[in-house]
């Protein structure tokens, strides 16, 4: 009974050590295995780093051949530059020279169309204008009291060929409705209509100094590129027809008249005007003679405010490039819009279908081209920043008849 147990636990350990020396010998394949992979990833390695180590020494080699090259080169080019400079008088350093002033040019033109920072903001505009408008107000309210305490007689006369000479030549200016109303209204106690006829007349000439393309200069001309302009508007982005306008504005041919010559010529321009409104509401006097009187008393007050309309033409034209600043009025018989424009003297009829009898005050609208494509009118952003003052044609009925 015990022998058998004895042979079956000899027979299990033989089996145990049959299996331990399985075991062993698969320990030592993985062994010799684990030893061949490592000294195989070993020389791979180790050739791996040779050629980098060969690749690294290479370029350094090719580096600094390059840099030798290099300095050589730039030897050289100092060398060249030198002799050009010795022989300047030659004609190659001449063609060269010329070819670098035509590049420079064009890269000068170039940058003034990419350059689209204005010189003057929206604001500064706006405060320009409204202080255009203050002065004009203050000046006329003072010529208009004095010169009908001046000229203005006592009774209504039977108006002379003269004083309808003059209400002729203003009506196509201020209007028809407001030349019938100076007719035929009494001014000497109460010079408000004679001076919003002046304010009407500034407002006309002030704004047309103020767009002008060529203040002084030939209207054919003005008109021409005015159509022009209005073509490249509707065809180039804004930074473009901008720039185009900036640069055709700054470099228009002028006639040979200096600034204070110009706003000279403009100011006698507008004291005939004035006299004209004078002559008719009824003044006893010659044109002539109220000219003298307005210029003697009044020419640099009226000077001033041209010397204004002008600047105000230099930054819309040239000084603003990322949208066009439009200096507005409205003409007048048109009917009275709140949204476009603002009544003066805050009439109750306002809104009501009443007309405009002139404009008082000058407004300022921005057009920015703010697309290529789409529906024409989407692709402007249009902004009014000050809307224009009007007098109705219904402020009359306040006054005597």
């Amino acid at each position: 009974m015990f022998t058998d147990e004895i042979e079956k636990l000899r027979s299990k350990l033989q089996q145990n050590v049959r299996q331990v020396e399985v075991v062993t010998v698969e320990r030592d394949r993985l062994r010799r295995d684990k030893d061949g992979i490592v000294a195989t990833l070993k020389t791979e390695n180790d050739r791996h780093k040779a050629t980098l180590a060969k690749q690294v020494e290479e370029y350094k080699g090719a580096l600094e051949e390059m840099n030798r090259d290099r300095a050589q080169a730039h030897s050289e080019l100092h060398k060249l530059r030198k002799t050009l400079e010795g022989y300047a008088a030659q004609k190659e350093y001449g063609q060269i020279m010329a070819l670098l002033d035509d590049r420079t040019s064009e890269l000068k033109g170039a940058q003034s169309f990419l350059t689209t920072a204005d010189t003057f903001s929206g604001t500064e505009v706006l405060n320009t204008l409204q202080r255009l408008n203050s002065e004009t107000l203050q000046h006329t309210a003072f010529i208009a009291e004095s010169m009908i305490e001046s000229y203005m007689p006592d009774k209504v006369l039977m108006k002379t060929e003269e004083q309808m000479a003059g209400a002729n030549r203003v009506t196509g200016v201020i209007g028809g409705a407001i030349v019938h109303f100076l007719g035929t209204k009494k001014h000497r106690d109460d010079p408000i209509l004679v001076q919003i006829a002046f304010q009407a007349y500034f407002a006309h000439v002030l704004q047309w100094i103020t767009r002008a393309w060529n203040i002084g200069g030939d209207e054919t001309q003005n008109r021409l590129i005015e159509e022009i302009y209005e073509k490249v508007r509707d065809t180039e982005a804004q930074a473009i027809s901008g720039r185009w306008r900036a640069l055709t504005r700054a470099n228009i041919p002028r006639r040979q008249r200096d600034e204070l010559q110009l706003t000279s010529l403009l100011t006698t321009k507008i004291l005939s005007g004035l006299a004209d409104i004078l002559l008719a509401a009824g003044c006893n006097a010659s044109q002539a003679e109220l000219v003298t009187a307005l210029s003697s008393k009044f020419r640099e007050k009226v000077l001033f405010l041209v010397t204004l309309a002008v600047r105000v033409n230099k930054i819309v034209g040239e000084d603003v490039t990322s949208g066009d600043l439009e200096v507005l009025t409205v003409p007048p018989a048109s009917l009275f819009d709140p949204a476009s424009m603002e009544d003066v003297y805050n009439e109750a009829a306002s809104g009501t279908g009443a007309r405009v009898l002139c404009t008082t005050d000058l407004g300022l609208r921005k057009r920015v081209r703010i697309s290529m494509t789409g529906e024409k009118e989407k692709q402007w952003a249009v902004t009014t920043l000050l809307k224009p003052k009007v007098a109705l044609e219904t402020v009359v009925e306040i006054m005597d008849d």
